[in-house]
């Protein structure tokens, strides 16, 4: 286990340094190898206790080798395979970065070219799913509610690896991961095809397991299809799709992602649920899978009465099999690999027996792929692995004092890998299931027999199409119960809960489950053995204790085998040692968690920023406008970005966004687009809108030049336009055909264009009076914490024109959340701030000489009853909160309570 910790983490370290860095690390450890080996008294006892020459007089020594030397050779031997495991670790880790930062790709990557690239494609292709179930407003077309939430994706994703590259005017061999991300095309890929594909490269993160996003921009052109055995493999998946095309839309789409995860026909809504009643684990490529497979291969080797090491090798073959139909993928890798070290601990019918395997595989697997070890689903299958090898069996021993034995084997299971795997998928969503547990428990009957007869139609499905559907037809019973537990359990009131996300609510959450999964019963057992040791009198009173009462008392029982004290009888400490060092941990857990907790860090004096369930941000960036909406983990739509890249990307990685999933620019002026290289720093950006009209000329062009080398699709934003950005769905509400620029934009006119309408400009160039301001792309955004608009740089005339325009527009007002138009000047029009009618006005100013904020329009947007919020006093300002209650939080101490 040392050795196992030491290389995960040297790994992880090792793939975000540079090669010689992590080449140099590798070497050091490899010379601590030595003078670990060289240090005095090595030679008293080898790792596994053999003997050796004592260095203590044999009155000292137990059999013959001294006790205490032959612990101290056994720690030798495992911090010196400890520093061999980091060194390999580290070793590939360096190589992998010396080769992903050699030959052409890496160059072409850094300028985000456009290139054709010969892919071969490792991975069935995922669909990235719009958000569904987002309000639209009444004056949507009839039947467009139900059409979003069942409309196909939008995009796709899949991985491939890059063999060839041609771009700026080289080509060569090529070597790294890609992902590819584009439309129906991409769905259409099969796994193990090669394709010539045409897209921009994006850069990723130094250690991410791809080099580069590439966006697909040309038509896909197919190479080589599959062969070999991997043809085999591709013929075998396509008869298993084939054979459950009969059934229903749940199990049709839930069986084959059982079988060997392909979910690309499984329902976006049944998706969401087993993601909320913590079924999700099934559909992916798993160890569960793996482990049911395995368990039944072996089960029937012992029921043809085949020896324990036949139905080892049986199980073993029958593992290689489906690691080879699955897809040698990575996540496919690990579940086999894991599958393998769960059969070594079950088939010694001794649980301690599987953790050396474990440790082996983890080993293993961060050597051959060091990018695994920053990998989240790396980290679900080693702890899942090892709650079925140490903890299922105790706890079921431990279940099986009060339920049958077999309802104790069934529930300890889940319970077991949700205990340690909960933390880690904090990490994704920050939500705890609460039916978790009882869904796996309800799901589990079922799925071992869709599994097995999943993959016996899989099997015969290229003899006998017809025997693979007859197959078929009881799989998908199993798979459909499956599927009305994802869904019953979904629906359960407070079926998740909110917990703070991230590291902070992952420690919060491992303290909370130790505590009382650990430090609470040994306390309790504790207290009652105390009792028990009390020895009473004939009259029932207490007597004070001495060594004969107390050893007058009854004996302990002798736990039962692989019950909870199994881990007390190795060498290693006691169990009381055991108990205090979790104890510790928990209670370090605990501590850690509550001091990043917003909350508390807030109490203390420390920077409590963003609040955890933050739904928009006015940023501050000085005199100027970026509004971040959140739109899923991680992702969020931004409104403008400022005057300064520096203060929007600053601003950005506070709040964690790397995905911007719609970025609209109101307008060209400076103070809302200079800001753009920042937002644009590190993240993928999907989409962006613009204003119609493209004045100041020269700061229209800059910024359409940036998009493009960062390769975002980009269009104008007119009134009609709608769609979907993560879990956001937007609207423009202005400008459009029914709009008219009022004085300020006396240079502009409007005109025709393609029978939409188009903006021509005038005037002097980036003044106030060249009509860019009315010319603001407005947006709403249905976000699932409220409805926010921004205003842009519209003047009162404008503001008055788009009143006009919506004002029955229930889908459009009033509003949980409006930024204030141009800086809080006085240009405003009354009959607009009363139709937004806001709980919260967020004015994004700085620094200024024109009177911005002006005590107009704070009293304007504040009139009915609204919190009025200006950057200038509150510098970054969040607003979060639900239906009932809306909570603004500054992220700079006010002065006197003041937010203006």
């Amino acid at each position: 286990m040392p050795a196992a910790a030491a290389a995960w983490g040297g790994a992880a370290v090792g793939v975000g340094a540079p090669a010689t860095v992590a080449l140099a690390a590798a070497l050091t450890a490899l010379l601590l190898t030595v003078v670990v080996l060289a240090l005095p008294g090595r030679r008293t006892g080898d790792a596994c206790g053999r003997r050796g020459p004592s260095v203590l007089p044999s009155a000292l020594t137990s059999g013959g080798t001294p006790r205490s030397a032959s612990g101290r050779g056994g720690r030798t031997a495992a911090l010196a395979l400890a520093a061999v495991a980091l060194a390999a670790a580290l070793a590939s880790a360096g190589v992998r970065s010396a080769e992903s930062s050699s030959g052409l790709l890496p160059d072409l990557v850094e300028r985000r070219a456009v290139v054709e690239v010969l892919v071969k494609v490792v991975a069935d292709p995922s669909a990235v799913r719009a958000a569904t179930g987002a309000a639209i407003g009444p004056d949507a077309p009839a039947g467009t509610a139900g059409r979003a939430a069942t409309s196909p994706p939008e995009r796709w994703v899949v991985r491939g690896r890059a063999l060839e590259v041609v771009g700026r005017g080289a080509a060569g061999g090529a070597r790294g991961g890609l992902l590819l991300v584009g439309g129906r095309q991409v769905a259409e890929l099969g796994r193990d095809q090669e394709v010539t594909v045409v897209g921009r490269l994006v850069p990723t993160e130094p250690g991410d397991d791809v080099v580069a996003l590439l966006r697909v921009q040309g038509p896909l052109r197919a190479v080589r299809p599959p062969t070999g055995w991997r043809g085999g493999a591709a013929h075998l998946r396509a008869g298993l799709r084939t054979a459950v095309e009969p059934l229903p839309a749940d199990p049709r789409g839930l069986l084959p992602g059982l079988v060997v995860g392909d979910t690309t026909a499984l329902p976006a809504d049944l998706e969401d649920a087993m993601r909320t009643a913590g079924l999700a684990h099934l559909t992916a490529v798993s160890g569960g899978n793996t482990a049911v497979l395995v368990a039944a291969a072996a089960g029937g080797a012992a029921l043809l009465g085949a020896r324990r090491l036949a139905r080892a090798a049986l199980a073993g073959a029958a593992l290689t099999a489906f690691v080879a139909v699955a897809g040698p993928e990575p996540s496919v890798l690990r579940a086999g690999v894991m599958a393998a070290a769960a059969l070594v601990g079950l088939l010694a019918a001794r649980p301690g027996r599987g953790v050396p395997p474990l440790a082996a595989a983890v080993v293993v697997l961060v050597v051959l792929d060091p990018s695994t070890s920053r990998s989240v689903g790396f980290a679900l299958s080693v702890l899942g692995t090892g709650a079925l090898l140490l903890l299922a069996r105790p706890w079921a021993a431990a279940l099986g004092r009060v339920v049958p034995e077999r309802a104790a084997v069934v529930v300890a299971v889940p319970l077991a890998a949700q205990a340690v795997c909960a933390p880690v998928l904090l990490l994704l969503d920050p939500r705890v299931s609460l039916v978790a547990v009882p869904a796996n428990v309800l799901a589990a009957p079922a799925v071992a027999p869709a599994t097995v007869l999943g993959v016996s139609a899989l099997a015969v499905a290229p003899l006998s199409p017809a025997l693979a559907h007859v197959l078929a037809v009881p799989a998908g019973w199993a798979a459909g119960w499956v599927a009305a537990v994802a869904r019953t359990a979904a629906s359960v009131p407070a079926a998740t809960v909110p917990w703070p996300g991230g590291w902070a609510g992952a420690a919060l959450l491992a303290g909370v489950l130790l505590t009382a999964l650990v430090v609470v019963p040994a306390l309790l057992r504790g207290v009652a053995a105390a009792v028990r040791a009390r020895p009473r009198d004939p009259a029932g009173g207490a007597r004070g204790l001495g060594p004969a009462a107390v050893g007058a008392g009854p004996r302990p029982r002798r736990p039962a085998p692989g019950g909870p004290d199994v881990l007390a009888r190795r060498p290693g400490g006691t169990r009381r040692d055991r108990r205090q060092l979790l104890a510790l941990v928990a209670a370090a857990c605990l501590v850690a968690g509550l001091a990043l907790a917003p909350p508390v860090r807030s109490r203390l004096g420390g920077a409590s920023w963003p609040p955890p369930d933050w739904l928009a941000v006015q940023c501050d960036v000085g005199q100027g406008a970026a509004l971040v909406v959140r739109s899923g983990p991680g992702a969020a739509v931004v409104v403008d970005v400022g005057p300064d890249p520096a203060l929007v990307d600053g601003c950005l990685d506070r709040l964690g966004v790397d995905q911007v999933d719609l970025l609209v620019l109101t307008h060209f002026h400076a103070d809302h687009v200079d800001g753009l290289p920042g937002a644009l720093a590190g993240r993928e950006v999907e989409r962006a809108l613009t204003s119609p009209l493209p004045v100041p000329d020269a700061a229209a062009g800059r910024v359409a030049q940036q998009l493009a080398d960062a390769g975002v699709p980009s269009s104008v934003g007119l009134a009609g336009e709608q769609g979907t950005a993560g879990e956001v769905r937007w609207r423009v509400l202005a400008p459009g055909a029914g709009a008219s620029p009022g004085p300020s934009a006396a240079g502009a006119v409007r005109g025709a264009a393609g029978g939409r309408g188009g903006w021509r400009g005038g005037g002097a160039a980036g003044g106030e009076d060249d009509g860019a301001n009315d010319a603001s792309v407005v947006v709403v955004l249905e976000a699932p914490g409220g409805r926010v608009t921004a205003l842009g740089d519209l003047g009162a005339e404008a503001q008055a024109a788009l009143r006009r325009a919506t004002s029955t527009d229930a889908g459009a007002w009033p509003v949980d959340v409006l930024g204030v138009a141009h800086h809080g000047s006085s240009d405003q029009d009354p009959g607009l701030a009363a139709l937004a009618d806001p709980r919260a006005a967020l004015v994004g100013v700085g620094e200024n000489t024109y009177g911005h904020p002006t005590a107009r329009a704070l009293e304007l947007a504040g009139a009915r009853g609204a919190v009025v919020a200006c950057t200038t006093a509150t510098g970054d300002v969040a607003v979060s909160g639900g239906p009932d209650a809306l909570v603004l939080t500054a992220r700079r101490a006010l002065r006197d309570g003041a937010t203006c």
